[in-house]
């Protein structure tokens, strides 16, 4: 083959690869999440909060069209294992979604409490003060894998829910015993008190703190948009912008990790 054909070759192959890039890039991108308030609910008829923003914020700065829906957490993960979605969130990362999803950094912290009955003076002080507890929590989730770890350590009775709220209504109404507790993330917690006036319930302790992320689909996503998807959130996290999105929420970032 002569050196001309090879370099007519190399730049047909060439510009193949370019606008196979940009036609993944320019596509329609679609994220799903549950409606999780105060980090994520429906604003009208658009998704909204803290995490909401700081995605499409990353997808105007990718000229990526993007498009995020809301529905209930498992129906979430069928449909990007159906493959009928690209990304989701809010995630808090683990082994097995490292192995399903191309991960984000870290975005937004967040803290695992326990609640308690007012009156109980239950004090959390570790992992093994929760033996002998029913606890509940809601799942599947982040939350009850943390629970169920616990559980496999300290001897808990596990009682998982399909929400959160039932998970604090039951808590109200001594329905996990007189001596039952809850795990919850701290914010989702004091929010539900807030709006569905749940009364007679407080914090015990802190369990765990973490951090929720994007996770990208391996099944319809690339490495290399997922490269270019973490560059941009890392951007906007050394230049503080998505410290600014998530203090009109009163929402704490996490420490960026270029």
């Amino acid at each position: 083959m002569s050196s001309r054909l090879i370099r007519v070759w190399q730049i047909v192959l060439l510009g193949t690869a370019l606008f196979a890039v940009g036609a993944a890039s320019a596509k329609s991108i679609r994220f799903v999440t549950e409606p999780l308030p105060p980090y994520t609910y429906l604003n009208g008829d658009k998704v909204d909060g803290p995490m909401a923003q700081v995605l499409m914020s990353a997808c105007a700065r990718l000229a990526w069209d993007c498009e995020l829906k809301i529905m209930p957490w498992r129906r979430s993960l069928q449909t990007l294992k159906n493959g009928h979605a690209d990304g989701i969130f809010m995630l808090h990362e683990n082994s097995d979604r490292r192995r399903n999803y191309f991960m984000s950094p870290n975005i937004i912290v967040g803290r695992y409490v326990v609640f308690e009955r007012i009156g109980m003076r239950f004090e959390y002080k570790d992992q093994g003060s929760l033996a002998g507890h029913t606890v509940g929590a809601y799942g599947p989730s982040g939350t009850s894998q943390t629970l169920n770890e616990i559980a496999s350590r300290h001897g808990v009775d596990v009682q998982i829910e399909s929400d959160n709220v039932t998970v604090l209504r039951k808590l109200v109404f001594g329905r996990y015993g007189n001596d039952g507790l809850a795990l919850m993330n701290e914010a989702v917690g004091l929010y539900l008190l807030k709006h569905e006036n749940l009364e007679g319930l407080q914090e015990a302790g802190e369990v765990e703190q973490f951090h929720y992320g994007i996770g990208l689909s391996r099944r319809s996503m690339t490495a290399q948009l997922s490269q270019q998807f973490n560059k941009v959130i890392t951007e906007m996290c050394v230049s503080g912008d998505i410290s600014q999105i998530l203090a009109r929420f009163e929402m704490p970032a996490s420490p960026c990790n270029p």
